[in-house]
């Protein structure tokens, strides 16, 4: 415990808060103060958000005897900026604490209250604590980098508990340091770290994890990995220099890219160290005993190509006890004692945001930016989406995006983005830059020559994947006889590809869309791209047949896997379309869930038609299940008569193949689309028929699909309370089946049911339900629309607030799950709520955004909720006058998901009590 916390507060004693006096001692710039005058200890942070933290931190300093110094202690009979600049100027310590906040900025500052207190506390002792948080104000970031630019460490806490056992340990040490400092050995390295040639940028995180790596004491041996350019070496220099201090003996860089053969990586690191080498005595074991009492920092950079030197570090920790290594690699070194840490790309904007402040918020577009402007390059607001644009293209590889940003001196930022269609040709790095960093081809190509030839091959093979891909994915694109586990750990160990978590699956693996390119590059120059794209067509099409004939127990499944997979599955139809039509028509006629769940039912009609346009002849079960699935998608639309003309056709061609489960889903969608269309008789008539088919089924799974389809008919009959028995039942046997998604599914009907028959408790009781099975199955899309009846509910009980409140977060979730029409659901719903609190610009807006939508999708309101619409439409015509409201609908469909978030949560402040 002794060495973490001596590492930890030797950081901050180093960095302008200690005095050094002529005999070489530390001092604390303020005089340590006898009893009676106490250390005091200032601590700033802002007050109400973190009021449980400020009491910790108060106990905590009491507890040392010191005097805690607090604006909230005393009676404040001057201005505020007065006090606390009197309160630091008698205090000894500063202590900041910090969270979400920026803090308040008065009329008469440019900087909060918070910052100021930071700039006023000078050269004081500094300790920094910085509480675990999901978003940070912008400006409370900026404070962040100008502390860590101003060679302050910080420490991260996640309670106030842990804040108080931090400060006391920290405060305790500070002080102890005074008289018990180690001095440095004669002669021993202090840091030999290169000195960037530009500043860092961003990565705070990352910077705070892998330096709380190394201050563990049971953490010797810490690997950054990651592919080529995404910023190892830059984020082990930052924070190595974090730490620097916390070492008796410094930190020693070792660059290793020059180094070709692993037999002079030893060398090179003595020479780094400037040990004496005996010629009588083995390299190794003169430079295991010379460190053997060190306490120091060995930075490894560039390990990749000499890992097979990597047993030397195993031997160097083994000898030396006050040894801590920091290496950096494409691949693991796999040494006893290793701990990876996998360096990501740099953070993106979120997809579709269009606002200024926000994309600049993001860390790949503050580092293209201060390249760009280094470059000589103004940055503009105007520019804000095309930069989101070229730093989503480059995956936020920090390479990458210096190269493009060092174009800025000579071309827009509109023609870098052009250019990007092929991204390996970017180049344009420093002259002095080492060649694999001046382009982006030579930086994947360095990474490409380490495999070895089967590697490569099934590297290139993988470029056929799109949006990840599972083992099971893999071995089935896979050339004949690859051990295909094996090669995607080697893959793995280089950085070429990742992984991550399925409920699917239980892993999945996936590749930067720059790597991707590479290797489709390769794959085509090979000859191999057809072979592996049928092979690619065929596996998704045996998987889209599976998901379409799951019994009912399998269909959670088989749906999360077409959530999954639906990047793939639209490159396969795609693919299987121009190249084999009648495997088009198979893949196309089971997406049904795909296409409905995410809003896509116009792409998917479109998708359908093409491949029974190229295949006419494709066997008859392919040919009925693609009408079928176009029929739903249809009439989703809204072109009902279009809809039965299919689901006639599928009805039809499944009666002829005698799949009596089809042809109950068949009529199922012909009840539907006349229950839509408002004649109740014809629905009942279909549901009743469906029924009467499930019934004859000999599959007990079906049962409950069976009474589910019962319920429906009697629901449209206007029979609620035998219509309420059924969905009980079908819920009983969802429970049992274990079916999360199912039993969401039924506690909407009973909900909508008990509305109907105004039993709003028993209604709200189901929809809270539905809320929380969605929420802990993370079934997104169930979850939206429980948000959205629960709102509706709210509204009839005069709950305006908790209404918008929840429609707010519907629109959340289904812009993350990019459902368009329900995103227009969510803001037709608030228009209609504007509109009756006067909000009629408002309204006119987020009419015009939902109608944008619809057009886009194609998509349409059941009967009763579009004359609602419509009526709202025409009131705020009348309102506001048909140019004002066209003029506010046009504004309205142009906004991007942050500002269609702000625009509902000013409704929502306008309504709130």
């Amino acid at each position: 415990m002794r060495r973490r916390a001596s590492r930890r507060v030797r950081r901050r004693l180093a960095t302008g808060r200690l005095t050094r006096d002529d005999s070489g001692t530390s001092g604390i710039a303020s005089p340590i103060l006898t009893p009676d005058q106490r250390i005091r200890v200032f601590v700033s942070s802002t007050l109400h958000e973190l009021t449980p933290e400020r009491a910790a931190a108060r106990a905590a300093i009491e507890a040392l005897r010191f005097t805690p110094v607090l604006f909230e202690l005393a009676a404040r009979p001057h201005p505020p900026r007065a006090l606390y600049r009197a309160y630091l100027e008698q205090s000894d310590v500063f202590v900041g604490i910090y969270s979400q906040s920026y803090g308040w900025v008065a009329p008469s500052m440019e900087v909060s209250g918070l910052e100021d207190e930071y700039l006023m506390a000078g050269s004081r002792p500094k300790l920094v604590y910085v509480k675990a948080a999901v978003e940070r104000e912008p400006r409370l970031v900026g404070l962040l980098e100008r502390i860590s630019s101003d060679d302050v460490s910080y420490r991260r806490f996640g309670t106030p508990q842990e804040l108080a056992d931090l400060l006391a340990d920290d405060l305790a040490l500070l002080v102890s340091e005074r008289f018990a400092q180690r001095p440095r050995r004669a002669g021993a390295a202090r840091s030999s770290l290169p000195a960037p040639a530009s500043s860092f940028v961003g990565r705070e995180p990352e910077i705070d994890q892998v330096i709380e790596l190394l201050w563990r004491d049971d953490v010797r041996l810490v690997t950054l990995t990651g592919p080529g350019g995404i910023g190892k070496t830059r984020l082990a220099l930052e924070a190595a220099q974090h730490v620097a201090d916390a070492f008796d003996d410094g930190v020693a860089f070792v660059a290793l890219a020059s180094v070709a053969d692993p037999e002079d990586v030893a060398p090179a690191v003595g020479e780094a160290l400037d040990v004496q080498v005996n010629s009588s005595a083995p390299v190794v074991e003169t430079l295991c005993s010379q460190l053997a009492d060190h306490n120091l920092l060995l930075v490894l950079d560039n390990m990749e190509h000499v890992v097979a030197a990597a047993p030397l570090v195993g031997r160097m920790l083994a000898a030396a006890p006050g040894l801590t290594v920091l290496a950096t690699s494409r691949v693991r070194l796999d040494v006893t004692g290793e701990h990876l840490f996998h360096v990501p790309p740099l953070s993106l904007p979120d997809p579709g945001e269009h606002e200024a402040a926000a994309i600049a918020h993001a860390d790949a577009v503050r580092l293209f930016s201060t390249r760009a402007q280094a470059a000589g390059w103004t940055t503009t607001e105007a520019d804000a989406s095309i930069v989101a644009e070229i730093v989503r293209r480059l995956d936020g590889l920090p390479l990458a995006i210096e190269l493009a940003a060092a174009q800025a001196r000579l071309v827009p930022a509109e023609l870098i983005h052009t250019r990007l269609r092929r991204r390996l040709d970017l180049a344009g790095g420093p002259r002095d830059a080492e060649e694999r960093h001046r382009t982006l081809r030579s930086t994947i190509a360095w990474s490409y020559d380490l495999l070895d030839e089967p590697a490569r091959r099934f590297f290139e093979t993988l470029a056929v994947f799109t949006g990840g891909f599972s083992i099971d994915a893999a071995a089935a694109v896979a050339e004949p006889g690859e051990d295909v586990e094996e090669l995607l750990a080697s893959l793995v160990d280089a950085s070429l590809i990742t992984t991550g978590s399925s409920p699917v699956t239980g892993v999945r693996f996936d590749m930067l869309e720059t790597l991707r390119e590479y290797a489709a590059e390769r794959l085509e120059g090979r000859g191999g791209r057809a072979e592996a794209a049928h092979r690619h067509v065929a596996f998704y099409a045996g998987l889209v047949d599976e998901a379409y004939a799951a019994p009912v127990e399998r269909l959670v499944v088989s749906h999360l896997s077409q959530d999954e997979e639906r990047d793939n599955l639209g490159a396969a139809l795609w693919e299987a379309i121009r190249t084999s039509p009648a495997e088009g028509v198979r893949l196309a006629g089971a997406l049904d869930h795909l296409w409905s769940s995410r809003g896509l039912a116009r792409e998917g009609r479109e998708a359908i038609a093409q491949a029974l346009e190229a295949a006419p002849d494709a066997p008859a079960a392919w040919r009925a299940r693609a009408r079928l699935t176009g029929a739903w998608l249809t009439a989703e639309q809204g072109d009902y008569a279009e809809a039965d003309r299919q689901a006639l056709e599928a009805l039809e061609l499944f009666r002829e193949l005698g799949d009596a489960r089809k042809v109950g889903e068949a009529l199922q969608a012909l009840g539907w689309s006349a229950e839509e269309r408002g004649d109740s008789e014809r629905a009942a008539r279909y549901f009743e028929e469906s029924y009467l088919v499930f019934t004859q089924l000999p599959d007990e799974s079906l049962r409950v699909i069976t009474a589910l389809h019962l319920a429906k008919w009697l629901t449209v009959r206007g029979d609620l309370d035998e219509a309420r028995r059924l969905y009980l039942q079908a819920l009983k046997q969802f429970e049992v089946a274990g079916l999360d998604d199912g039993r969401a599914s039924v506690l909407l009907h009973l909900g909508t049911i008990d509305e109907r028959l105004d039993d709003v408790t028993s209604a709200r009781k189901s929809y809270e339900t539905m809320a929380a099975v969605s929420r802990r199955i993370d079934n997104k899309r169930l979850l939206a629309s429980a948000l959205v009846a629960l709102a509706g509910v709210d509204g009839r009980d005069g709950r305006t607030g908790d209404a918008i409140s929840g429609y707010s977060e519907a629109l959340d979730v289904n812009l993350e799950l990019g459902n368009r029409p329900d995103i227009a659901t969510c803001l037709e719903r608030v228009a209609v709520i504007a509109l009756s609190r006067g909000r009629s610009e408002d309204a006119a807006r987020m009419l015009g955004k939902a109608r944008a939508l619809r057009d886009a999708t194609g998509s349409s309101l059941p009967e009763g909720e579009r004359r609602e619409v419509v009526k709202a439409e025409i009131l705020a015509r009348d309102r506001l006058g048909e140019a004002e409201f066209e003029r506010g609908a046009d504004s309205g469909a142009a906004l991007s998901p942050g500002e269609l978030r702000a625009l509902v949560d000013g409704v929502l402040a306008a309504v709130a009590p």
